[in-house]
Formats: C-alpha cells, structure tokens, sequence
C-alpha cells in the first residue's frame, strides 16, 4: 500500500494545464496539481517567454478567462459562496470587480461547463456570458402570510443530468464593462440558451438546444439537437441561422466576413460520432464542406478560430493521437501540423490559445514529457512557420517506462491498443487490460496520471481501442450499435490473449468504468479462467433496468441496435427489455470466479450506482470474493481528488 500511495503522490506533482494565453511575446497560463495528502486543489499560475518561466504564483479562484481583441484587457468569470463575480484586468493589475448576483437578475454564471461562454465584444466594451434564470421562490400552501406564491414549491425542475445538474434555464447575459450594468436577452422561443459568441458589436450568436418533451443528459453527448440564432440587441429580433434536425457541437465566426464555420452531426444515434464541417455564409447558405470524415478530439475544444478567409484550426483524433490540422475549406483538405518538428513520434498535441495564425498549443505522452508538468507548451506561426519554439525543456522523469501503439484485427475490422510496461526495477508481471469507456471514446497517447502511477508501480497495461472507438473511422462506430457486449468484448479479449502470449506475464487482470466496466464486468463473465481480477468503475451492468434510471436512456436503445426518438420516446416492449438483458453482462454472473472491486459514485446520475449495487449483491451470494465503495460526494468520473486517489490504491491492492 506504501509503493501505492508514493507512485500515485509522484504523478500527482505533475502540474494539469488548465489554460493558455498568448500577449504579445509573453504566454500566461494556469495549472492545477492535486493534493492526495489533504483532498484538494491548488491552482498556480506562471508566466512563460523565450527565457523558459519567468514568473509564477498562486491563483486562489478558478474559473474562466478570456482576453478582448488586442489582449490589453483581461476577464475573469468565477463563482464563490453562492455567488458570481466579474474581474476585468490590465496590465497595471485589478481595475474593476463585479458582483453579477447583485443586480438579482440571474442565479450563478456557468463557468467551464458545456454551454458556458465568456467572449468580449468586438470593440472591448461589453462581454457576454451564460447563468442559471434566477429560480422563482414559492411558499408552501399552508403558509398564510408569505408573500410568495404557493402551489410549486416541489415542482421538479428538468435538468441536463449528469454534472450539469444545476442547468435547468439559462439566460444569456450582456455585462457592461464600464457601468457594470447587466442587460438579460428575452426570448419567447421555448430553447436552453448557449455559448453566444459576438457576430458584431450589435449582434450575437447563439446556440438554442431543443429541452422539449424532456432534457437528455448532455455532457459527453454530441448529438443533442439544438439550432443556430443571430441576436440583433436593438432590435431584439431573433433569427434562426441553421435548420431542425442538426446537432452543432462548436462553431467559429470569422471576424471580418461574418462567415460561420460549423461542427455538426445529426440528431440521434450514437452519443459521439464522425462530425460534418459545415460553412455558413453570411446571406445564411450552408456547405458541407466535409461529410462523416472529422474527429473531434478528446476532452477539449475541437473547432479554432479562422486563420484567414479559407481555413481554420482543428484538434482531431486519429487512431491513437490528437493532433492539431489546419483545414481548408476551399480544398475541402486538411493538414497535419507540429507532428514532423518533434524527434518523438508517440506526441498527442492540441492547440490551447489562437490569434489568426498564430497559436499555442500543448505536447504531452503518456510517460511524461518533463519533470513538472503533464505537457509541454509551445508557439507555433501558420504564415512563418520558422517561428516555432517551446517554453520547457524535455527534461524527462528519470524513472520514465516505455510504451506503443499497437495494431489488432478481428474479423477483418481493424483497431488498436496502446502497450505499456511497466518500469523494470519494479516488474510484476502482472498486465492490466483497460478498455475506455463512451463506447465512442479512445484512449489516445496523452499523458494520463491513473497509467503513469500503475506503471510506476511496475505493472503493464493495454489500453484498448475496440470496435465503436472514435479515431477508427465512422464505419468502426456504427459496426457496434447492435453487438455490444460481444464484438467489444472479443476485441479487447483478443488484445489481451496477443499481448499476453508475447510477454512473459504471470497473471492479467482487468479495470474499466462506465462501458468499460461494462466490458470488465463481460469479460470475467464470458472468459473466467482469463482474468484473475477485476476493478469496475461506475459499471453499466443491465442496460434495461438502467434504462428508467440514466440521465440518457437514448444510449440503451442506441447501443441494442434500436430506434430512438428524443421528441417521441419509446416505450420499451418485453422483447425490447430481454433483447437488452442478454448484451449485458448480467446475464453472466454466475460464471464470475475472480475477486472483485466495485468502485461508486453516489451522486451518478449517468450510470446510477444501484447498477453496481445490484452486481455486487449478486456476487455476494453467489459467494464470489467481492468488496464495494460508495463516494458520497462523487459522480460519474469518480474525480474528486480523494476519491481518485482512494480508488487507485483500492485497485492496486487488489492487483498486486
């Protein structure tokens, strides 16, 4: 337990890069490091140059930040004791602070959530940005003399879901940076209002998801219909830009010709999927200029700005790498940036900052790339590309483990899993198999804190990238709509029997949360000789009886391979029910030997924790070595830093 505690505090002091802004020959940025030792977060900021850092210090608010068009002034958007504050900042420091609850015209401002947004106007005197409608208050029927209203003081409030809870009605909201006056945009349309950006100094854009008959969960879920609308302030008229049917995940105004460069895919299906780039000229027309060929990268904003009249910046995901590509809409191509000017091939990179054609953007690997930090950064010119440089050197871990990417096909579908071994002073022979989650998800090369603590440890592990997983074309994806809880399973199954019969390993064991400790929980049931343990994270155990409990009952339908309507949902029939019950891994459980860990969060809405719950009773009296842990203050990711810290030690023990 010891070597647990001292590998996962060595990871932990890598520096997680939170944002990165470039002024002028100067980049600011902000990190945070978990604390495993007291359970919280500390958030630092540093200042870089030519020179390497030059600067750094302790940032005591997180929230958001944003710079107007000549990065001369500074916003930032936070929350703090039930309230919302506004700083706007120079170069000569804090020049204005505002308390936006104040006025009572909205609840709390959202801040790093999918539908908030912080941008200034074009001619740096007003900015934008999102909050919860100020909920109305009522009293109870048997309070005589309250002067609110009675009848709907428990009335349920229809929200986003999983982490997004608190969304129930925004108000997008315009902030007067001189007066500190607040102005709400009104809106009969019956939409949830999101990420407006500035189309001109009179006029916004906005996104408005359709909320009718009833939300869906949304984080993690690209295809929730929603439309594109311009807002003329003066006018207040409302416009909608894009038709029904579509749903946009980013989009990009281009600050001179007001052309709009979309992601977007349809309504429906699988919850991530191969996007289409569409262009919004200004008189409304829109080209696809790439149809079901562009994947969004991972965790991060996938869509830049324009660089110049053509083309624009992109993250995408490409088997196992990110990678930053420029795309031109005129050649309907794209082009792989950074990747050829770095020795080491196994980089994942995404852009962090843009202005034009010039950007920041981050390098990381999943053995480190330096010594403090997660990633590196680094400048890069579009127009002079001989400008490029970074700001850290490569100062690798001593103790740094070696790892590939490596190529498995099944059945004629290709797919892949990145190998990693564990240090060699410390070998246990042990492999852990680890098959993400989503399903539509990857695991890709970037640096990630679970895998570089398990190999510090001394265990090697193999990341899988089954059927269905983004970076593998739109065809892997929809091959396993319909086959989940067997052509996944037997892919990653597959990888594993290759990786093992060509190490010398005593034991495999397997980890995975959501669908990937659906897939763990399938494989200690389909193949249990195999597997000597078991960790499961937030498992999906019985798709039909999550069904009535998920914040997206879509992804049940989706995955069995039936029709789902948002706007007209199913009602799920006997042979729909057991048609799900046999893809899940429930219908296995008797054949599990292997000791397992549960690990829960209480406060999932994603992946109700009565699904594990439910799998950890049945092993118990099926007399299966079992234990469990519920996280009170834990969702769907189990990442509070104590909970995540806990987790790794709980599943450590059990594999070593």
């Amino acid at each position: 337990m010891d070597e647990a505690v001292e590998s996962y505090t060595t990871a932990c002091r890598f520096l997680s890069l939170n944002s990165a802004h470039l002024v002028e020959d100067k980049v600011y940025t902000t990190w945070t490091q978990e604390i495993p030792s007291t359970g919280k977060k500390v958030f630092i900021s540093k200042v870089f140059s030519d020179e390497g850092e030059i600067c750094s210090g302790e940032t005591i608010e997180p929230g958001m930040l944003s710079y107007n068009k000549d990065r001369t002034l500074k916003a930032h958007l936070y929350t703090r004791d039930e309230a919302s504050f506004l700083d706007i900042w120079d170069s000569d420091g804090l020049q204005k602070q505002y308390n936006l609850s104040e006025q009572k015209l909205h609840g709390l401002a959202y801040v790093n959530n999918l539908f908030s947004s912080l941008k200034w106007s074009p001619d740096s005197k007003h900015i934008v940005y999102v909050a919860e409608m100020e909920e109305k208050k009522f009293s109870s029927y048997f309070e005589k003399f309250s002067k609110e209203p009675s009848g709907d003081k428990y009335k349920l409030r229809d929200s986003w879901g999983e982490q997004l809870a608190s969304c129930q009605q925004s108000v997008v909201c315009i902030l007067d940076v001189e007066s500190g006056v607040i102005q709400t945009i009104e809106s009969s349309e019956p939409m949830f209002w999101a990420t407006p950006s500035w189309y001109t100094n009179e006029a916004l854009i906005l996104l408005g998801y359709v909320q009718m008959p009833f939300k869906h969960g949304a984080i993690y879920c690209s295809n929730r219909a929603n439309i594109l609308y311009r807002y003329d302030l003066s006018s207040k008229n409302l416009k909608a830009l894009t038709p029904e049917g579509k749903a946009i995940s980013e989009y990009s105004v281009h600050e001179t010709n007001q052309t709009i460069a979309m992601i977007q895919c349809e309504v429906g299906g699988p919850h991530r999927d191969y996007f289409d780039i569409a262009i919004l000229s200004p008189n409304l027309d829109i080209e696809i200029v790439s149809t079901s060929t562009f994947c969004g990268g991972l965790g991060t904003t996938v869509l830049g700005n324009w660089v110049d009249d053509s083309s624009f910046l992109l993250n995408e995901l490409h088997g196992a790498y990110s990678s930053v590509v420029l795309f031109d809409v005129t050649s309907k191509s794209k082009t792989v940036l950074l990747r050829e000017l770095f020795d080491d091939k196994s980089l994942s990179f995404k852009f962090i900052d843009q202005i034009q054609s010039q950007f920041i953007f981050s390098y990381s690997s999943l053995n480190g790339v330096n010594c403090r930090f997660q990633c590196g950064l680094g400048y890069y010119d579009i127009k002079a590309p001989k400008n490029f440089k970074t700001y850290m050197k490569e100062n690798r871990n001593e103790n740094n483990f070696d790892f590939e990417v490596k190529g498995f096909s099944r059945e004629g579908r290709q797919y892949n899993g990145i190998y990693v071994k564990g240090k060699d002073e410390k070998e246990r022979k042990t492999l852990i198999v680890f098959p993400h989650g989503g399903p539509h998800s990857a695991f890709t090369t970037a640096f990630s804190r679970q895998v570089y603590a398990f190999a510090d440890l001394g265990f090697s592990l193999l990341l899988v990238n089954y059927t269905g997983s983004l970076g593998l074309g739109k065809g892997s994806i929809h091959n396993l709509l319909g086959h989940v809880g067997d052509v996944d399973v037997k892919d990653v199954h597959h990888a594993a029997e290759d990786v093992f019969s060509r190490g010398d390993f005593s034991k495999v064991v397997v980890m995975g949360g959501s669908h990937g400790g659906f897939l763990t929980a399938h494989l200690i049931g389909q193949f249990p000789d195999f597997y000597k343990a078991a960790a499961l994270r937030n498992p999906v155990i019985d798709i039909a009886t999550m069904l009535g409990a998920t914040d997206i009952p879509d992804w049940s339908f989706c995955e069995t391979g039936l029709n789902y309507k948002a706007t007209e949902p199913p009602i799920p029939s006997k042979e729909t029910l057991a048609l799900m019950v046999t893809k899940s891994p429930i219908s296995y459980v008797e054949n599990v030997k292997c000791p397992v860990l549960i690990l829960l969060g209480k406060k999932d809405l994603r992946v109700p924790p009565s699904q594990g719950l439910r799998y950890y009773q049945y092993l118990k009296s099926l007399g299966v070595d079992v234990s469990a842990k519920m996280y009170p203050n834990d969702c769907h990711p189990l990442s509070t830093v104590e909970c995540a810290a806990d987790c790794f030690v709980e599943m450590s023990k059990l594999f070593s």
